[in-house]
């Protein structure tokens, strides 16, 4: 188990990425293009999906605003007016249900859980997740992870992450 940043706002957040199912994608990318820290920034933040990234610890370092949408997180406009700062206002933990991922594959294929609390209420989704490694030049990116969310009324995996 593993948690992000301390970065904090007046009411603490945790949310619960609960992994499940990985599968090594069987036509994974060969090559993976290096890019800059802020290429993979942009990159991640112009997604239409909920898209986190993750380092070498499977600690979330960031996280885009499809994903911050779908918290309902608290305003932090003091976070929001510094410089390229994508950060939750409390802490993300991906917790792995079964054998972690390793860094010796390009790409996975997993199921999850995402828990959260938002106005004193428990909130969760289940998702379908594209894990696909990262290269970059300075800092510990290694994973995306882009989130295809399930409606609630929609069948739910068979598993129990």
């Amino acid at each position: 188990m593993t948690s992000s940043t301390n970065t904090r706002c007046s009411d603490s957040l945790r949310d619960w990425i609960n992994v499940a199912c990985i599968n090594p994608l069987s036509n994974p990318p060969s090559q993976i293009s290096k890019k800059s820290p802020q290429e993979v920034e942009e990159e991640v933040e112009s997604d239409a999906l909920p898209a986190i990234i993750s380092d070498s610890n499977n600690r979330v370092r960031l996280v885009n605003s499809a994903y911050k949408e779908m918290m309902g997180q608290p305003e932090c406009s003091w976070l929001d007016s510094m410089v390229k700062v994508k950060r939750m206002c409390g802490e993300v933990v991906i917790q792995f249900c079964e054998s972690k991922i390793s860094e010796n594959n390009n790409g996975y294929s997993c199921w999850v859980k995402i828990e959260w609390g938002r106005d004193g209420k428990e909130e969760l989704v289940h998702a379908f997740c594209d894990v696909m490694k990262r290269e970059c030049d300075s800092k510990d990116y290694v994973f995306t992870w882009r989130f295809h969310i399930i409606a609630k009324e929609a069948c739910q995996p068979s598993y129990n992450a």
